[in-house]
């Protein structure tokens, strides 16, 4: 009898631990300013290149075609957007990855028209058509493979944005060849999460959101000091790296090249081991 109640206790844990590590998307737990603040108009032009990796266009920021260290850059609910295709070139000139930056929506983003909706459950029945395990997972995958293909293509790190942060939480658990992540002002990303984390993480959070210190513990613990960092972006709200980002703004442009230099130190650094 002690064995079947061990075992049925251990099923229970078991159920409980993997809808934990479920990257769902959640409303009730994303910061209100994502579900009220529209995307802000851009003067930018986008200097790189779009391509097909099968059905998905692909944003490529210009300047390192040729190197060896591809960074996998998770947009936010607005898909691709000057703001955010900005922030990606930035950082292709100042490092020496390349920068690539999957349309996951393929072209059918979260309405900027229509935001913020009338309903918030809107956005929840928006992400629940683009979760990890629908098909971003896959969709990420396929862009893996196809540069694993190109024979001097073997280093992979990714990072993203508001969902695109929860998104890289999986590939950051999930998916071996990715090397080292980073979450910028993620949305709807749980504690319980950082148990089941397994490449070297940087947490990036704005003052729109949690702290995200008991993650930061967790991973710590887990991966080591060396192997995870955590800078607290106070003076700025949630979205100042993606569409919502206003470069007009002191503050929230010290906030992207603050925020763009540390990803590209702790990338490198990983990258390298």
């Amino acid at each position: 009898m002690s064995k079947v109640i061990f075992s049925v206790v251990a099923l229970a844990v078991s159920f409980f631990l993997a809808l934990a590590h479920s990257p769902v998307y959640d409303v009730k737990i994303v910061p209100e300013v994502c579900q009220k603040m529209p995307p802000v108009r851009s003067n930018y032009t986008p200097l790189g290149t779009t391509y097909k990796i099968g059905d998905m266009d692909v944003y490529e920021s210009p300047y390192n075609s040729s190197s060896s260290q591809v960074l996998i850059f998770v947009y936010d609910i607005f898909g691709f957007h000057d703001n955010t295709k900005q922030a990606a070139d930035i950082l292709a000139a100042e490092g020496d990855f390349r920068i690539v930056m999957p349309d996951y929506f393929r072209g059918q983003p979260f309405p900027s028209e229509n935001f913020p909706p009338s309903d918030p459950n809107d956005v929840q029945r928006f992400f629940a058509d683009h979760g990890w395990n629908d098909h971003v997972r896959n969709d990420t995958e396929l862009v893996l493979d196809y540069f694993k293909r190109l024979t001097n293509q073997t280093k992979f790190g990714i990072f993203g944005i508001c969902w695109g942060g929860k998104m890289s939480v999986g590939a950051a658990t999930d998916l071996s060849e990715i090397g080292v992540s980073a979450l910028v002002h993620p949305s709807s990303v749980t504690t319980d999460e950082a148990n089941f984390v397994k490449a070297p993480m940087y947490l990036m959070p704005s003052m729109s959101e949690p702290d995200m210190v008991p993650f930061y513990n967790i991973l710590r613990t887990k991966l080591g000091e060396d192997n995870c960092g955590h800078r607290r972006f106070d003076n700025v709200a949630h979205g100042f790296m993606g569409a919502r980002s206003n470069y007009s703004n002191p503050d929230q442009v010290a906030a992207v090249n603050e925020t763009l230099s540390l990803i590209n130190t702790f990338f490198h650094k990983e990258l390298r081991n």
